[in-house]
Order: structure tokens, then C-alpha cells, then sequence
């Protein structure tokens, strides 16, 4: 059963400290098999040889593949909970149970350290005096909170200086989505409190909002400013209408996230509810397609760490079904990371236990959508790896190309394809930096490369199986890519059609010619899927980016207008498009462009109709 042999073993075994740390467990080639932490390394490591050993099937068939091990003292358990999150988001190793969807999800950050707090949305929670809200796991559900806080509380979203001397307020200004403190002349008071109101909004303060409020609208009407009372009623109308959607689910306004597990074979979802003062804001899905033999205690020690690795925040209190057997540690680990105490608590009944309840209709509902759409749709990550000879099953698939016209405008493009899903917020797009001329191979090395040094900087996950539109050269290239970024992932391979056939051929590192495909095959048909949307998401890019750059290359050719001017013109009129609608007055009074320039203006403009 043992996988070391027996002498080597034992000196391995015998020169375990007995601290916490972590282990690695390695496989034949040296890769990572398993990452585990351990209050006592020697115990720990022990346990998984001794002989006559209760191993779980799934522990057995890892220790029958180990071949070396590594280990990592750590100062405390904490710390090695710590170190063993990173190696894991590192190595992504097979025996572990990892979150599929594991990435960063957006928060909104008001700046409340700011003269001018901006509300903006960022992917990453950092220790910058900001407050942060989320996180939002749907993109559309953070960007309508967007739009509603532009609307009842007009704060800056914009990057730019905040001191009252810019010559004119932005277009958002224009439309009531921002009260103008960029520009002295538009801006009329009322930041401060406007921040202030909308901070209670997203903490889920709302009586305390409304009350704010409706005290305000009094004043104003005994002062007699009826104006200023009319446009506090209506925002108060605006707010109670969008607080009405949210579900009230605690009366006493409780910060809470609450896990629910559903389990079905070897596979299981967790739905984690976040709760915002007191309302459900909104819910994570979690589906791992095979966690073995693992019992829910052993998910929740597992998954915990791994949900708030990033940018998540734990609140006070995470409401689980059942406490796993480092509860303790990890309400350390949690505090530390929010720098405030976090309570891991399992109800047994009452108010609290019926939220987990919640939580686990909610994962049972989830699974069983996912078990009749996999059936539906049969093995196909099963039947890929057959016919590729993949190392691992395809659940993760990233798809690059690139697109060009003689080098002209040259772009490339990444997309997702997740459990036979495309995922469009995951997708990438690329304008050429390094490489000059038509060389698609220094492109596609280019891309690569970037793609994954992001990946490793930002801590994202790496997929199981990297599709590269194009045969050896540009599979080549890419391999220099990865190792440029410095991952190397097992499984990448090229899909093209030789000239004048229709046939598909796949390419493959170190194989000499490409193989054909079966034209029948449900997984030729899912790589050509893959294929045609990368393809696809390229192709539109460089379209767009050969439209902008025709439509400006119309300002750059006229004598007299340089790149200030032609900025000025943009920022004044918002396109090409209205500039050419732009009366002679307008161009001369707003544009600033003297009328010798606005008559050749016009002149080119004439020139390119006739054409």
C-alpha cells in the first residue's frame, strides 16, 4: 500500500518535527498530490503509514501514489492554516477538495477615508481605511446595486482628482448620478452626507437611514425649503421601494453568513446566504462533483478557509449546519483576516436554525438541477479525456487566439468554459504590447504569458485543459508563454483543420503530427464549441478596436488638431460621430478650435462622404 519504499520512508518519517507546519504529498513526476496542515507534523504524517491504518478508499489510493514528501514548519496552527490555503490555490493538487468556482468576486468600496468618498467596485478587499460591501456573486445583482446607489446617493465613481478644478463636470454630472465636486462651479454641497447615507444603505441600517431622512424633509419644510423637502421625499420614496424587494430573514438586523449541504453519491453543494443587516442580500453556489468519502464536517474544515481566502470577509457570526473539528481555528484564522472576532456557530434550533434550513433547501434544489442537466447531457468531461488521454478530467477549460490583419490592430482573446458552460465574466481580452509586425506566434506567447503571470499575482485558479486555436507553432508558443509566467499545466492542446480538409485535428505537446477527431463525437463537438467562441470573442474585439481606431484616425489626419485638441473635442461632444453633427458655433465656443481649423475640419469631413 505504501507508495515510498520502506527505507526511505522510515528516514522521511523519522526526521518529522513534531510542530505545525505543512505537508506535501508528491506523486511520480514530483507533483503535488495533497496539501494538508497538522498541529504536529510527526502525528500527522505518521498516521497516513502506520500499519493496519483505518484509511478512508480515497486516502488509500492517495497514499498508494505518494513517492516523496515535502513539509513546511509554521509558526502556529493559524499560520499553517494559512500556508496550506496558499499552496493549495498554488498546486491545485487532486486529492483535495477545491472550490470549482474559486475566484475573487466584486465588492463595492467607498472610500470613506476620502475628503469625497467614491463608491467603486473592486475585486479585492484591502486594508486601505475603506469600507467594503459584498461580496456580490452575480454580477447583475451588483451592478443594479450600482445603479440604485447612483441614484439615491449621486457620489463619484471616477477616477480622476477630486479639487474643484476641473473646467467642467463629467456626464454623469449631466444626468444626476453625481453631485459634481470635480468642478467648483456645478457643485452645490451635501457630499458629506450623502456618503454618510449611503453607507447606512449598505450596512443594512436602513431605520436609521430612513429616520435620517424623514427628520431632514421635516426641517427643510419648517424652513420653507419646499424644493429641497420634495426632492428628500422622493429619494425616501426611492429607497423604501428598493428595501422592499429585499427579504427580511432576522428582526434584529444581524450581519450573518449561513451554509447549508446537500449531498447526492459523491457529489455536493454548498450554498452559503449572506445576510446583511438582517436582510438576504444574496447567495454563493458551491458544487464539488466528487468529494469521496468525505463527511460534512470534513467539507466545512476543507471549504471554510478556502471560501474566505481572498477577498471575502467573514461577518460576526457564520451560521453552519454542524461545527467541524477545528472550529476553534478557525474562528482564529476568520478574526484575523477581519480583524474583529468571528463566532463559527451551529444552531440546534429557533430562528437561526431554521436560516440553515434555508440554506440547505436552497443546495438540495441546486444539486439536483445540476445531477438532470449532467445526465442530460452524459460523461462528456469523462469521454474528452478518453479520447485526449488528458491527465485530469476537463471541468475548466481557458481557450486562447489571436486575431489581426497584417499585425494591424492586434488583439487577443481568452475565454472560460466551466463544467460545459461558457463563463463571460471570466473572459479576457488582450491588445498586442511586445510584438510588431504579423507574427502570430510571438502574439500567442505574448498572451499567454500575461494571462498567467495575472493568474499567479492575483492567486486565480488554473484550468485542467488550455485549447489553443492553431497547430504545433502556436501550441509551442503558448508552452513558452506559461513557462515565461511560471505554471505549468499538464494538459494543453491545439485544434485546427489542415488546408482544405474539414476534418478537425487536434495537436499535442511532443506528438510529431496532429491527430484526427471523430466527426461524430459529442467531445469534438464541445472542443469545436470551445474553439469557435474564443475564435468568436477575438474576431469582434479586433473589429471594434479597427472600428475606433478608423473613426479617430478622421481628427488625426487634419492639420491643426493635435492629441490636446483632439482630447478636448472627445471629452466635450463624446464621439466622432457627434463632433461631425457639431455646428461651426459649437465647435468654435465648446470645441475651442479656431475657425481656420473648423473649416478644415469640414473640408476632410466633405472629403470622406464623397468618397
Amino acid at each position: 500500500m505504501m507508495g515510498l519504499e520502506a527505507g526511505s520512508l522510515n528516514s522521511v518519517l523519522a526526521g518529522l518535527p513534531a510542530q505545525p507546519g505543512v505537508y506535501l504529498l508528491k506523486g511520480e513526476r514530483g507533483q503535488v498530490l495533497y496539501v494538508g496542515k497538522a498541529k504536529s507534523l510527526r502525528s500527522r504524517v505518521r498516521s497516513y503509514f502506520q500499519a493496519g491504518a483505518d484509511l478512508a478508499d480515497r486516502t488509500r489510493t492517495l497514499v498508494s501514489q505518494i513517492r516523496d514528501l515535502e513539509f513546511i514548519v509554521a509558526p502556529s496552527e493559524v499560520d499553517a492554516l494559512i500556508l496550506e490555503g496558499n499552496l493549495i490555490k498554488k498546486h491545485r493538487p487532486r486529492f483535495n477538495v477545491l472550490l470549482r468556482d474559486d475566484k475573487t468576486y466584486p465588492y463595492l468600496r467607498l472610500s470613506v477615508q476620502e475628503p469625497y468618498p467614491r463608491l467603486t467596485v473592486v475585486r479585492r478587499v484591502t486594508r486601505d481605511g475603506s469600507a467594503y460591501f459584498g461580496p456580490y456573486t452575480a454580477a447583475g445583482a451588483m451592478r443594479e446595486t450600482l445603479e440604485y446607489m447612483q441614484k439615491l446617493f449621486p457620489l463619484a465613481t471616477c477616477a480622476g482628482p477630486i479639487d474643484g478644478k476641473s473646467p467642467r463636470p463629467c456626464v454623469e454630472y449631466e444626468i444626476g448620478r453625481c453631485l459634481g465636486p470635480c468642478c467648483a462651479q456645478a457643485y452645490r454641497g451635501g457630499y458629506g452626507e450623502a456618503a454618510r447615507q449611503a453607507r447606512l444603505f449598505l450596512e443594512g441600517r436602513s431605520k436609521d437611514l430612513l429616520s435620517s431622512l424623514r427628520s431632514q424633509m421635516r426641517e427643510a419644510a419648517d424652513a420653507l425649503r419646499f424644493e429641497e423637502a420634495a426632492e428628500i421625499r422622493d429619494r425616501l420614496d426611492r429607497i423604501e421601494k428598493v428595501l422592499a424587494k429585499q427579504v427580511v430573514v432576522s428582526p434584529t438586523l444581524e450581519d450573518q453568513d449561513v451554509l447549508g449541504i446537500a449531498r447526492e453519491g459523491t457529489a455536493a453543494d454548498i450554498q452559503v446566504l449572506y445576510v446583511r443587516g438582517g436582510r438576504l442580500l444574496g447567495r454563493r453556489d458551491v458544487f464539488l462533483a466528487d468529494v469521496g468519502d468525505r463527511d460534512d464536517a470534513g467539507l466545512l474544515s476543507d471549504l471554510l478557509p478556502q471560501i474566505y481566502r481572498e477577498a471575502a470577509v467573514a461577518p460576526r457570526e457564520v451560521v453552519v449546519p454542524l461545527l467541524p473539528p477545528d472550529a476553534d481555528l478557525l474562528a482564529v484564522y476568520l478574526s484575523r483576516k477581519a480583524e474583529s472576532p468571528v463566532r463559527i456557530f451551529a444552531p440546534r434550533r429557533g430562528r437561526k436554525r431554521r436560516l440553515v434550513q434555508m440554506a440547505e433547501e436552497n443546495a438540495r434544489a441546486a444539486l439536483s438541477s445540476r445531477i438532470q442537466r449532467a445526465g442530460a447531457k452524459g460523461d462528456l468531461p469523462d469521454e474528452v479525456m478518453a479520447l485526449l488521454g488528458l491527465s485530469r478530467l476537463p471541468r475548466r477549460v481557458e481557450a486562447f487566439d489571436v486575431s489581426n490583419i497584417h499585425g494591424a490592430e492586434a488583439v487577443g482573446a481568452m475565454i472560460v468554459w466551466e463544467d460545459d458552460q461558457p463563463k463571460k465574466d471570466e473572459y479576457l481580452r488582450f491588445r498586442i504590447r511586445t510584438v510588431s509586425g504579423a507574427d502570430d506566434f510571438a502574439m500567442m506567447e505574448e498572451i499567454v504569458a500575461r494571462r498567467y503571470r495575472k493568474a499567479v499575482r492575483e492567486g486565480n485558479p488554473l484550468p485542467d485543459l488550455v485549447l489553443i486555436d492553431g497547430g504545433k507553432g502556436q501550441i509551442s508558443s503558448a508552452l513558452r508563454g506559461m513557462a515565461a509566467a511560471g505554471v505549468a499545466i499538464p494538459d494543453v492542446i491545439g485544434l485546427a483543420k489542415a488546408r482544405g480538409e474539414k476534418q478537425e485535428r487536434v495537436y499535442l505537446p511532443g506528438v510529431e503530427g496532429p491527430l484526427p477527431l471523430p466527426p461524430d463525437s459529442p467531445a469534438t463537438h464541445f472542443l469545436q464549441r470551445v474553439r469557435d467562441e474564443v475564435h468568436r470573442f477575438a474576431v469582434s474585439y479586433h473589429r471594434g478596436r479597427r472600428e475606433t481606431e478608423a473613426r479617430l484616425s478622421v481628427l488625426d489626419k487634419i492639420p491643426g488638431i493635435g492629441a490636446a485638441r483632439k482630447k478636448r473635442l472627445l471629452l466635450r461632444f463624446g464621439s466622432v460621430e457627434n463632433i461631425i453633427k457639431a455646428s461651426e458655433e459649437d465647435l468654435v465656443a465648446q470645441g475651442g478650435l479656431p475657425p481656420p481649423v473648423v473649416a478644415r475640419l469640414r473640408e476632410s469631413l466633405a472629403r470622406r462622404a464623397d468618397r
